[in-house]
């Protein structure tokens, strides 16, 4: 007997809007904020970053653009190396991996800054084993509903505090895709709590207000970083009501 039966499996129907989908465009949003940092703040303005080329005994303005170049981009897009392993590699790589972005961050800080006491682990090696931290321990307490909330609250403020800069969007949101399924309603909440510093990091150039008087950047850590949760809560409810 021949089977005639030719016809195909119907394909399941493709999600309009999906979780990875918002990392990738945070990522990139990520990544062009990077860029505005090397281009605007390193080289344009000259002397705004500190890079440490005095201590190779640099003197002349290209070598010291050159270091100032290489300092700047070589530690975020070592994480986000992280990430594009992890997708293929598996999470023992990812691991270890980290273990030896970390060991270039000791590196990085020793020559960008005078002591190594002096660094207040803004960086986004800080940023992707702080998201580590949290996101393991949310998994831990899978049972315990009651230590979630204060969780997810400590997370954000110690974020926000923290001023980690733009390597949060690029580190925790990797972890989070890796080891959470956002699915369901209670790792849905924590994927938005992880956006709200993210937001604050990526938007927060993009606002007159976090410039004084002299056209120079505020500081991360102002009170209108509250304004950008408001962004994150709506992009977090937009992504339910399109995946319903």
């Amino acid at each position: 007997m021949f089977n005639y039966n030719t016809s195909k499996p119907a394909e399941p129907a493709k999600k309009l809007f999906s979780y990875q989908a918002l990392y990738f465009i945070f990522s990139l949003l990520a990544i062009l904020y990077m860029v505005n940092e090397i281009v605007v703040f390193d080289l344009v303005v000259s002397g705004y970053i500190k890079a440490g080329a005095s201590n190779f005994g640099a003197d002349n303005n290209t070598i010291y653009l050159v270091l100032s170049l290489i300092s700047r981009v070589s530690i975020p897009i070592g994480v986000f190396l992280v990430f594009l392993s992890s997708l293929k590699r598996g999470k023992k790589f990812v691991l270890n991996l980290t273990i030896v972005t970390f060991i270039f961050e000791i590196i990085y800080d020793l020559y960008s800054f005078d002591k190594l006491i002096d660094i207040k682990f803004q960086s986004p090696v800080f940023s992707l084993l702080l998201g580590a931290f949290f996101t393991l321990a949310w998994k831990y307490f899978d049972f315990k509903k009651i230590i979630r909330l204060p969780l997810v609250i400590l997370y954000i403020f110690v974020s926000i505090y923290s001023g980690v800069d733009y390597g949060i969007i690029i580190g925790i949101l990797f972890v989070v895709l890796n080891f959470l399924e956002p699915n369901r309603k209670g790792q849905s909440l924590f994927s938005f709590a992880v956006l709200i510093p993210g937001a604050s990091m990526i938007f927060a150039p993009l606002f007159y207000y976090f410039y004084d008087e002299n056209n120079n950047r505020k500081s991360y850590n102002s009170s209108l970083n509250f304004i950008f949760p408001i962004i994150a809560l709506l992009l977090w409810r937009l992504r339910i009501l399109i995946l319903r």
